[in-house]
């Protein structure tokens, strides 16, 4: 069986398929071919959505003062809702606290940029300094792995030419 709360969700949807009178055919789980028509309105436990095979089925399972229909059930939910919503206007005055804290909201945003572009210029800072770093360390490394290899090549042609002397 269903429970209510999966149609809780479609609610609204529901309310207004009610106004215009096409409420479309949910099929039963236990009978497909059977759409949904009851909702039984039992105390402590889910409330069922039944088709009329599931009656029939079983005709003493359900209390038929707590069986209502569908359309029904969805007319008390909705105005169940309806008179739980606060209207509009009817609210309590936002307290003092709550309200400076709204109206200092532009001052706190200045701030809290101020802060970020000083955050940001201090990482900057410090990246550029750790580039500057890193490419000494490697303009280093460079050099020496280039003069390295400028030896290399001195000796491999000194010994061609002392091979060539001992010739």
């Amino acid at each position: 069986s269903f429970s209510i709360n999966k149609i809780k969700s479609n609610l609204k949807q529901s309310q207004k398929l009610i106004m215009q009178s096409k409420i479309p055919d949910i099929p039963c789980p236990r009978h497909p071919s059977e759409p949904l028509k009851r909702v039984h309105m039992s105390q402590g436990t889910e409330n069922e959505l039944l088709c009329i095979e599931c009656l029939v089925d079983n005709p003493t399972a359900f209390d038929k003062k707590q069986l209502k229909t569908v359309e029904d059930f969805l007319d008390m939910a909705s105005q169940y809702y309806d008179s739980s919503k606060v209207e509009k206007g009817n609210f309590q005055e936002r307290p003092d606290r709550f309200q400076k804290v709204v109206e200092s909201e532009h001052t706190h945003l200045e701030v809290l940029k101020a802060k970020i572009e000083n955050e940001k210029k201090r990482v900057q800072k410090e990246l550029n300094s750790l580039l500057t770093t890193i490419t000494q360390v490697i303009n280093k490394k460079q050099n020496e792995y280039c003069s390295l290899l400028d030896k290399q090549l001195f000796n491999f042609q000194y010994n061609y030419q002392y091979l060539e002397k001992q010739l």
